[in-house]
């Protein structure tokens, strides 16, 4: 019996009973929403009290900052997009990626996501990724799939890694600071196995 195709779809399903949702922690997403707040109401504050000796492009400068700021730190969907929307999802059946293409400017997000059964995933470790920032840690794995799902649904391939004898593309499944990799690395091999 072959295993299940990839499957592209429109809407992220509920995970099974002991699935896994890979997303940032509630308390990193309330520091970065009341270090937004505060950096708003600390610009304001410094411009408040230099507003007559500042040049015009700084004062277009703050007026834009700071509700930017105010913005970014209150609005329900700001930074809270983070704890409520996972980076992947895993459950008994397979893993589940977003799309990475799936929202440009102008247009609303559509949430397209990629299932791989587990029989199409192999070879799950830690591994690094040329990022902009350099060499990054990820969760990389083997995975069988077609070009066009490696370029819309995987973020880049691991340094030093090679296309398996079995036709397996290597590539980076998750690139995140929290969760740690090394904790996520655990709870996929744990739902694979």
């Amino acid at each position: 019996m072959s295993a299940p195709a990839n499957v592209v779809l429109d809407a992220l399903p509920m995970p099974d009973g002991r699935g896994y949702r890979a997303l940032s922690p509630g308390w990193f997403v309330a520091i970065l929403r009341i270090v937004s707040v505060g950096f708003a109401v600390l610009t304001a504050w410094v411009a408040a009290g230099h507003w007559h000796t500042m040049p015009v492009w700084a004062q277009v400068l703050v007026g834009v900052l700071v509700p930017a700021f105010l913005l970014m730190g209150l609005h329900p969907r700001g930074w809270a997009q983070y704890a409520t929307k996972p980076f992947l999802q895993a459950d008994r059946r397979g893993l589940y990626l977003p799309s990475l293409t799936s929202s440009t400017l102008g247009r609303p997000a559509v949430s397209r996501w990629l299932f791989l059964p587990w029989a199409h995933v192999s070879g799950l470790r830690l591994a690094r990724v040329m990022t902009d920032e350099g060499a990054s840690p990820c969760v990389a794995c083997d995975v069988v799939a077609r070009a066009e799902q490696i370029d819309e649904f995987f973020l880049g391939t691991p340094l030093k890694a090679d296309v398996t004898a079995d036709g397996r593309v290597p590539v980076a499944v998750y690139i995140q600071v929290l969760p740690r990799p090394k904790e996520v690395l655990a709870r996929l091999e744990a739902l694979s196995m």
